[in-house]
This record gives structure tokens, sequence and C-alpha cells, in this order.
């Protein structure tokens, strides 16, 4: 088991003829498993809000979406990618999603990978992305716990997966073992942008994040290919588990809403990297400053989040205009090698 106490950071166990019905620590800290079967290693202290995460309406429609097959080829690509990071034969493997939302990739990892000694688990900060999860795919550890505060043992993840999650750099170094890899999910420069050219004036396309800090770079692969939504209700999930729901015009969301069909790109780049042993990292906080204009008013409201925040790149500077999304940062190399599905 890879959990740590969340108060006092020591080891987190199941006591003997518990049943796994509570988690303990050395230093008598207890956690109960939820009827769902996930556990809530999120103090109450560490919230910014009543109900931190998406909502149970997005989770459901991101869940009706991914199981209808659509991102299929990410998955298949991931499965490959991980796969030739653990090996066949490697004993113990520790994969753990870090925004593991309603759980669809970890557990279709699991399945996958079928490793004879794999261990998943996936944390997010949404309680009820932890019910969805913990439901459908009990053979997996879910948890409530901050991306940037992990409740996870030093050095004891093989694998840490982050699809579209934001998250703190120093902690994921610190949790993944010497010869371990973060993998990390960002969109591609064409990702959902026919969905861009409706939602705003001047459309932009996503610009890849750099290599973090403390990180060297593996592998970069780029899955991209055609996705044909053949009708309003095949339509409407992917708009509703996305941030576009409230972004660009009124008009142009009203329009997705009521198109009986679309065809969209879909364009995904998973980046692997190493831990460098000669970085030191400072702690870094994911802090996204926004500008957006209000449609009535067309005044111009900021705002600073410093937390869990789901941005599309991991600590950037985002402007958002009536216009596209600018993020602002380098761009790293092209991906090396690419899957593309006609």
């Amino acid at each position: 088991m890879i959990w740590s106490c969340p108060v006092c950071k020591a080891p987190l166990t199941v006591p003997l003829n518990a049943e796994a019905k509570n988690l303990v620590c050395a230093n008598g800290h207890s956690f109960d498993r939820a009827k769902q079967g996930y556990f809530n290693l999120l103090l109450a202290n560490k919230k910014n809000s009543q109900n931190p995460g998406d909502d149970a309406s997005m989770l459901n429609h991101r869940r009706e979406f991914l199981e209808a097959g659509h991102y299929q080829p990410l998955v298949d690509a991931l499965q490959k990618t991980i796969a030739g990071l653990v090996g066949p034969d490697t004993e113990n493997v520790n994969i753990l999603d870090v925004g593991c939302g309603e759980g669809f990739y970890l557990a279709s990892l699991q399945q996958g990978l079928a490793l004879p000694s794999l261990h998943c688990a996936g944390i997010d900060i949404a309680k009820a992305a932890a019910k969805l999860a913990a439901r459908k795919y009990p053979s997996v550890d879910w948890a409530v716990a901050s991306s940037f505060q992990l409740p996870v043992l030093d050095e004891s993840v093989d694998v840490l997966l982050r699809v579209f999650a934001p998250g703190d750099v120093q902690e994921i170094v610190r949790v993944l073992k010497p010869q371990g890899h973060f993998v990390r999910v960002v969109p591609g420069p064409e990702h959902l942008f026919e969905f861009k050219e409706v939602l705003y004036r001047r459309a932009v396309r996503h610009e890849l994040p750099a290599t973090p800090e403390g990180f060297l770079p593996v592998d970069s692969i780029e899955v991209k290919y055609p996705i044909s939504l053949e009708s309003n209700q095949a339509l409407r999930p992917l708009l509703n588990m996305t941030p576009f729901l409230w972004r660009g015009k009124r008009e142009g969301r009203e329009m997705l809403l009521q198109a009986e069909r679309l065809d969209v790109t879909a364009n995904f780049v998973i980046q692997v990297y190493s831990v460098d042993p000669l970085a030191i990292v400072e702690p870094v906080m994911e802090t996204v400053v926004e500008t957006k204009v209000d449609p009535e008013t067309e005044v111009k409201v900021e705002s600073e989040v410093a937390t869990e925040v789901e941005p599309e790149a991991e600590a950037v500077t985002i402007t958002e205009t009536e216009t596209e999304t600018e993020i602002i940062e380098p761009i790293v190399k092209p991906a090396k090698k690419a899957f593309t599905f006609d």
C-alpha cells in the first residue's frame, strides 16, 4: 500500500481483522472507508471550498463520452507506453493516477496491462469522482486527496499518470521511485479545434508545455484522429465534460448545444519524463491568473486560483477574452513519434 497519513506522513495500513474498513497510522490517526469503497484523505482545513473539483454532472458526462469509445486510441497509446516503461516481468508495480476523475483511464490500464503484481491507485479532489470510480472499479484503490499534497509514501510509485490535470512538481519527484516515470497527457495543437472555431472569434492552437522542473524528457507520443459525432446526443456529453461549456461566445455555445452532428479532431500528446537526479526542485504552486470578459457588460474581471484548478497545461498564465485562451509558455520540441488513426 502506498498511502501515507495526511496528518503526520506516516505509512497507512489496514489493521488486522479490520476487513479493510479503515486505514490507520502508527500515531493513531484513522481514516474510514466510505460505503462506496474509497478513502477520504483530504483534510478539511486543506479544502478551498465545500465541494472542490468537478461536479457529478460533468463527471457523468465524461463517463458517458469515454465509455462510448471516443478516446480509446488514447487509452491504447497509454497502455503501450506504460507497458514499455515497466516491462512484463517487473514485480510490484505501483501506478498512481493523479486527478483520476471517474476512473476510466486507470481502470482501462489495469485491465489492459494485466501484470501479475500490478497495484493501481487513483486520487481526485472531487468526492463525486471518488464515489463514481470506487463504485464501478472496486479492484483499484481510490481516495479523495489533493494533487498538491499527495498522501503517498516517498519513492513508492513506478508510474505517476496525469491526464489533463494539475499538480505540484515537487510532490511528483518525492513520490516517484528513483527509476520511476511521470506520464503526462496534454492537449495537442489541434485538440477539439472545431469547438474553438465556433466559440471564439480567433481560434488559437494549443502550445505544448515545457519539460517540468526536476525532470528529463524520455519520450513524446502524439495521438491524433477524427471523431464523428453523429447526433446531438453524442455531441452534448463532450461539450458538457469540458470547460468549453462556459467559455467563449454565448451564441457559439448555443449553436453547439443544438447541433445535430459535428466532426472534431482528437489530438493528444503523451509526455514521458524521468526524475533528474541532479536537479533540486523548489516547491511549485500552480497559479492561474484568469482575465474574463463578461458578455453582458464587456467588463474584464481578474481572479487568481492557486490550487485545484483544471488548466490544460501545467504552471501557466492564462489570459482569456472573447477570443481563444492564450497559454503563455515555451514550446517543447515536436513529438518524436506519432500514432495517427484514420
